[in-house]
């Protein structure tokens, strides 16, 4: 089982968190790196017509009857039975009559089996891997980079047409849930080891691609205007970073960049005294919200003190911070590091009120590295604080 879903680069407010789920899978890259491995014994496009328990198997796996509509690996009849696990945790595929899917299917004791740790997947959602085979079937493999580039855009009037949780296996492309744009008119350049540069820019749908490259080692790097943060890479698959990655003859690259609004804001940590205090966490809060005890976006600050929250869209936000660790070190029980935070707890600009805190606007790309918060304390009489219980 070779495969897992990767998550991507967390991102202020529009990120998600990797998953922790009790099937566990490695990494995998793109169609023209998994159609090659030997592990995958058949790849097809198919729609299910039937799902019925296995025999012999005490519920643990299911028979699912495909009517194969094209065969890129190891298939030759037009239906096929693959047999995957009855439960997603325990690495079963959850196939859907009807639909049609991209399957990825590997050999085990004679039968073709699909796990959730494959590529399989909806064959709406794999088009770039369809592009791949179709070529590879006609006997036209080429060595390609390619991806997209869009950026976080944090519309307010947006609808999602899909809703994530924590426990998604299976999710549509990523604007399907998150407000974005493409980077229409960027330019993405390629470099190989031997110092040629390949250029091309971004097209009307967030996409590149670079077709007929020399096998060797590359970089790749994406152009961005002013007031959008550094575009972050994100390779699909374990080839590599964006800096130095391989490609095979006949293989790909897939690389996905992303980038937001650059709004930052910064500053210092002090004492009562005006010294840099170490041992602070920062904490920020779009204005108007609650004040939940541990806030949705967190930094922990530098030693002198300072920090740096961002990137982040433009909007209105209230920052507050206070002491995780004392200079003897991080508070052993959970209701000591309540208390040390209820008591050392302070808002730009000096307030321990949450309600009472000033609100910071913040512009499109704007910086503000400025702020200094005050948090007076005597070590001696944060023990005395008391926590409320939720």
């Amino acid at each position: 089982m070779y495969r897992s879903w990767i998550a991507f680069a967390i991102f202020l407010f529009g990120g998600v968190a990797q998953s922790v789920l009790a099937c566990s899978c490695m990494g995998s890259g793109p169609a023209c790196t998994e159609a090659l491995r030997p592990e995958v014994a058949a790849l097809f496009r198919g729609s299910v017509l039937s799902i019925r328990p296995a025999l012999r198997s005490l519920g643990r796996d299911v028979v699912v009857d495909l009517s194969v509509k094209e065969t890129f690996k190891g298939l030759s009849g037009p239906i096929v039975q693959v047999i995957t696990e009855s439960s997603e945790a325990a690495c079963g595929f959850s196939f859907k009559i009807g639909e049609e899917y991209l399957v990825y299917a590997y050999m085990h004791e004679g039968q073709l089996r699909v796990s959730l740790c494959s590529r399989t997947h909806l064959a709406r959602h794999r088009e770039e891997d369809l592009v791949y085979l179709r070529k590879m079937s006609r006997n036209e493999p080429s060595a390609e980079v390619y991806g997209e580039y869009k950026k976080y855009t944090f519309e307010p009037n947006f609808v999602p047409k899909f809703q994530p949780s924590l426990m998604d296996h299976y999710r549509p492309p990523e604007d399907h849930y998150r407000s974005m744009a493409p980077m229409t008119g960027e330019t993405i350049t390629l470099k190989s080891g031997k110092g040629q540069a390949f250029i091309t820019k971004i097209d009307a749908d967030g996409r590149f691609r670079f077709s007929g490259l020399p096998p060797g080692t590359y970089s790749i790097a994406a152009s961005v205007p002013p007031k959008l943060a550094p575009p972050i890479g994100m390779p699909q698959g374990r080839i590599g970073s964006a800096d130095s990655f391989q490609v095979q003859a006949g293989g790909c690259a897939q690389f996905v960049f992303r980038t937001q609004p650059d709004g930052r804001i910064g500053g210092i940590i002090v004492d009562a005294k005006g010294n840099p205090l170490s041992g602070g966490q920062v904490q920020l809060w779009k204005a108007g919200e609650q004040r939940e005890r541990y806030g949705k976006v967190w930094i922990f600050a530098q030693e002198d003190g300072r920090f740096d929250l961002g990137p982040m869209p433009p909007g209105e936000y209230v920052v507050g911070a206070y002491l995780w660790k004392l200079p003897h070190g991080y508070p052993n029980e959970w209701r000591d590091q309540d208390r040390l935070r209820e008591a050392t707890l302070r808002y730009y600009d000096g307030t321990s009120d949450h309600a009472k805190a000033q609100t910071i606007v913040l512009a499109f790309g704007e910086h503000r590295r400025n702020l200094r918060i005050v948090i007076p304390f005597d070590p001696s009489l944060w023990k005395d604080v008391k926590v409320n219980p939720q």
